[in-house]
């Protein structure tokens, strides 16, 4: 999981964690999302190692919504 919590002088300076998107788990993962955008608040992509186009046009649905948080590790993609 990505670190969310914005902080300026070890104080947090929002009140909710940023929205993410990590592949920390080998496979994409949005966290933080708006209750009322998804329920349980996470997306997940089922392919691991991959960035699929059925991924993509949902991601980018929520992405859109409000700044993020984004952490890759390109070793993992082709």
């Amino acid at each position: 999981m990505a670190d969310g919590n914005l902080v300026r002088n070890g104080e947090l300076i929002v009140d909710t964690p940023i929205m993410y998107l990590s592949d920390n788990h080998r496979h994409l993962r949005i966290g933080n999302i708006d209750s009322r955008i998804v329920k349980g608040r996470v997306f997940e992509s089922s392919d691991t190692f991959a960035i699929t186009p059925e991924f993509t046009a949902e991601a980018i649905r929520v992405l859109v919504r409000r700044p993020f948080l984004a952490l890759f590790h390109p070793q993992w993609y082709r």
